[in-house]
């Protein structure tokens, strides 16, 4: 199980186990890959104002959400039946997907930041990335972004549930102003399903709101938040 969870997608794990102790219910899974990429790129990223956020990958779900929650908690008999839908589902046909496109956006310098939906979705992956800025002292530190524009494959999810739906298939890009019609020819060339949700800003907040109404591509030439 641990071994499948990266070699769908091309990527060998060696080394995997459990480790289990008599005292703990709940077993700890191990396992390694080694991935090897040029030095200057190694350092992570930051995202900086202006930058759009763009999500790419698979579609957003009722599948994942509270998964880290669950992960998380103490397990009861009631855990298999109640939780077994909080399991991430992977899809490595999607990550196969982006995992050729990311290093030539990389290549192309396309990229400030990049990050996965696991945990949390959106709430860890831009919220987060929003306030790292801002701990690093760069040139901002918020975050605003329109859930309206995140494509779904239920009907009917709540703000809530597109907010914190995680899965792996799914990654939240911070691509540069001057390089967005680039990247998105990249990902299309690579058919990666990709969509501008929001913007880096100086507001100091993660700023999110749920607003059909805003047309994505006018607002594209024109990125700034707003509050509806």
């Amino acid at each position: 199980g641990t071994k499948d969870y990266t070699n769908p997608m091309g990527i060998p794990m060696g080394w995997s186990q459990y480790l289990i102790h008599k005292r703990n219910v709940k077993s700890f899974a191990l396992g390694h890959s080694i991935g090897i990429l040029p030095a200057k790129k190694a350092k992570k990223g930051v995202p900086r104002f202006g930058d759009y956020v763009v999500l790419i990958g698979g579609l957003t779900g009722f599948d994942g959400v509270h998964g880290a929650t669950v992960s998380s908690g103490a397990a009861t008999a009631k855990t298999r039946e109640v939780d077994a839908a909080h399991v991430q589902i992977g899809m490595p046909i999607e990550e196969r997907i982006f995992m050729e496109a990311i290093p030539k956006l990389r290549d192309a310098g396309c990229i400030d930041f990049i990050t996965d939906n696991g945990a949390a979705g959106l709430s860890c992956s831009a919220g987060e990335s929003g306030n790292l800025v801002k701990k690093l002292k760069e040139l901002t530190s918020g975050v605003w972004i329109n859930l309206a524009w995140a494509p779904l494959k239920c009907a009917g999810m709540s703000s809530w549930a597109t907010l914190l739906s995680e899965s792996q298939e799914r990654m939240t890009l911070a691509i540069i102003p001057s390089k967005l019609k680039l990247a998105l020819e990249i990902l299309a060339d690579h058919g990666c399903r990709a969509t501008v949700i929001g913007v880096y800003t100086d507001s100091e907040n993660f700023q999110v709101i749920y607003d059909s109404e805003i047309d994505n591509q006018s607002w594209i030439k024109n990125p700034k938040p707003v509050m509806s």
